[in-house]
């Protein structure tokens, strides 16, 4: 299960990076910038970007900022957070070139007010490059921290997944 991002590489991929709304995947890239400017101004940082990118900014609480906050203040933490975003010219590099049949169930989700819209062509681009069976599904209420805020909603669609009973395909 692929949760509310895009996959480096794979259709519409060329649309996510010039994206203006992702500003942060290129500020995430610099290596030790961000882990510098944010040290102790984690719970500012995710708080705007958690309150920013939820479908009700109401939904993510103090505690949930906080929660964010300290887990990536830790010392390494932010670090690992961003060897993501700094991984992506590699990402891309693989995504582009992998081709060949994947006989793997994918289930891409997404909330419909984030990445949601954007699915049927990830979904594409997966089995232009050989995946057999792609499924989609989107929570049309959600944000990009579908886990924290329609976390009931995700549960079942795993649970469905996970007992061999696909949720049905949306578009």
């Amino acid at each position: 299960m692929i949760v509310d991002v895009p996959i480096p590489g794979i259709e519409p991929w060329e649309k996510v990076k010039v994206d203006p709304r992702l500003w942060h995947f290129g500020f995430h890239r610099v290596p030790g910038l961000a882990e510098k400017l944010l040290a102790g101004r984690e719970a500012i940082y995710f708080g705007y970007f958690l309150r920013r990118s939820a479908a009700d900014p109401k939904a993510i609480s103090d505690e949930d900022v906080e929660r964010y906050a300290h887990a990536y203040s830790s010392p390494g933490q932010m670090a690992a957070a961003m060897g993501m975003y700094r991984a992506t010219d590699k990402d891309e590099k693989f995504g582009e070139e992998q081709r060949g049949t994947l006989d793997v169930p994918l289930a891409l989700i997404a909330g419909g007010n984030s990445f949601g819209a954007l699915l049927p062509t990830m979904a594409k681009g997966l089995r232009d490059a050989g995946a057999q069976s792609v499924a989609v599904d989107t929570m049309s209420g959600g944000g990009h921290y579908v886990l924290d805020t329609n976390s009931a909603e995700v549960a079942e669609l795993i649970e469905r997944y996970a007992t061999g009973v696909p949720p049905k395909t949306t578009h």
